[in-house]
């Protein structure tokens, strides 16, 4: 409530476009920065034609965030699997409490993974943007028929903000 006006929905952090995005087709870098700040569709191939174990897909943020939303346009097809890290100044580390929605990006639609935000997180430097990057590597792969292709790749805080005008002198509020 803003005064004694109703407002209807509480506003949340909003989502924020990617600072990076990158693939890496065993230690070959392709930047598709450009492509998931755009929102153009099926541009940002998630993972390789023929993806092998330690592959990944990057993404990079400004300030450590705790959930990463993925537009997937084409749902990738295939068995595989993908760990979730971070980088904590030495090594990629896995992410703790993670819920995948994408499911290994084989979803279609907007997708949301979520994570606890580490502790240590340190930025590092991937297709030349340092940024809080967070990895999907292929943990284990068999067969893909279908390659995920997303388009808007965005993050959030997780942090909520309220308005208060005002408050009288001595008032507490509880929200």
């Amino acid at each position: 409530q803003k005064g004694e006006t109703d407002i209807p929905a509480m506003p949340g952090s909003g989502r924020i476009v990617v600072k990076g995005a990158a693939q890496d087709d065993g230690g070959v870098f392709t930047d598709y920065t450009t492509q998931a700040q755009g929102g153009a569709t099926s541009d940002v191939v998630l993972l390789p034609a023929v993806p092998v174990t330690n592959d990944a897909f990057y993404l990079g943020f400004d300030i450590p965030a705790g959930m990463s939303t993925i537009d997937i346009d084409v749902a990738g097809v295939g068995s595989w699997a993908v760990t979730w890290e971070y980088y904590d100044g030495s090594s990629w580390v896995s992410l703790s409490d993670v819920d995948d929605r994408t499911s290994a990006f084989s979803i279609l639609g907007r997708n949301i993974t979520t994570w606890t935000v580490p502790t240590d997180w340190t930025q590092t430097t991937i297709v030349s943007i340092e940024a809080y990057w967070v990895r999907a590597r292929v943990s284990s792969f068999t067969s893909i028929t279908t390659q995920p292709i997303a388009s808007l790749i965005q993050y959030e805080t997780g942090q909520w903000w309220t308005w208060i005008e005002s408050l009288p002198l001595d008032t507490q509020e509880q929200l």
